[in-house]
């Protein structure tokens, strides 16, 4: 925050609800759903488990 100019003070709330919440040190974990969906169907590459993948060529209709 103090490398991007940023006041702590201003976002102390925050701060203190994640030392509350995250006692422990840790970088977070996220997944996308079409990156789960991949895994669990075994899928080669993400773009296959996307609801509308893009295709070379096709764009929107005109």
């Amino acid at each position: 925050m103090r490398e991007g100019g940023e006041d702590p003070n201003k976002y102390r709330w925050y701060l203190e609800m994640l030392r509350e919440l995250y006692p422990l040190k840790t970088a977070g974990f996220g997944i996308g759903v079409e990156r789960l969906t991949r895994y669990v169907c075994g899928l080669r590459a993400v773009w296959e488990a996307r609801p509308y993948p893009k295709v070379a060529g096709i764009g929107p209709a005109p």
